[in-house]
């Protein structure tokens, strides 16, 4: 006696098929439409005017100077401050006087000591 998989008949095959395209049309026509446009920078007025950056600012963005303003921790990166807000990154339209003080001081730093670091395959001394 054989048994007589009934999946796989090409009448049904046709029919759900057949069913499958008419769903997805109607989706199509119905729910499936979507407008698209330019992202431009998105200006937040608080004390200051800060411009949403479209790139976070570099890499290693902590490990450039830093500063706190107005609670928040600001960044001095490539000639402009820039902080974050959540998931997205600020910088501002025009230094405030806080932060122009702050960056000379900055510039006329010394440059951090070197600090010696052994290799991988160099033993390290523990006492």
């Amino acid at each position: 006696m054989q048994v007589r998989n009934n999946a796989f008949e090409p009448r049904r095959v046709r029919r759900r098929l057949g069913v499958l395209v008419a769903i997805f049309s109607a989706c199509a026509a119905v729910a499936c439409t979507a407008e698209v446009e330019t992202a431009r920078p998105v200006v937040a007025t608080e004390d200051e005017a800060i411009v949403e950056a479209e790139t976070v600012p570099a890499n290693d963005v902590y490990a450039y100077p830093q500063a706190q303003y107005h609670g928040n921790a600001v960044f001095y990166v490539n000639g402009r401050w820039y902080t974050p807000r959540g998931r997205r990154w600020y910088y501002y339209r025009e230094e405030p006087p806080e932060l122009l003080r702050q960056r000379r001081y900055i510039q006329q730093a010394p440059p951090a000591p070197r600090v010696y670091q052994p290799g991988p395959d160099e033993a390290v001394r523990v006492r």
